[in-house]
């Protein structure tokens, strides 16, 4: 599935892919962040912030779950807290 979503354009196709390797592990985190960056790409980003907290949640040491939640904090204008985020993805990395 990954070789899949690398050939993969479409956003939309490559959130459908990242869904059916979610539905066989849940906590795969590359999975949910990388379908993170997706819905960024796509303007979805009250989406991608949920799902970047969901991230987090799962494992609060991953430091690219704090850069994409970072990124959709930034395009929600919640600046402060989107600086705060990429100090802690800077610290963890």
């Amino acid at each position: 599935m990954w070789l899949r979503v690398g050939l993969e354009i479409n956003e939309q196709e490559k959130i459908n892919i990242y869904d059916e390797i979610l539905e066989l592990n849940p906590a795969d985190m590359e999975a949910l962040t990388y379908k993170t960056a997706s819905l960024l790409d796509l303007n979805e980003d009250k989406w991608a912030l949920s799902l970047s907290n969901q991230a987090i949640k799962i494992n609060d040491e991953y430091a690219l779950a704090y850069w994409q939640r970072a990124c959709a904090k930034a395009k929600l204008d919640q600046l402060d807290d989107a600086v705060d985020d990429i100090l802690s993805a800077i610290n963890l990395s």
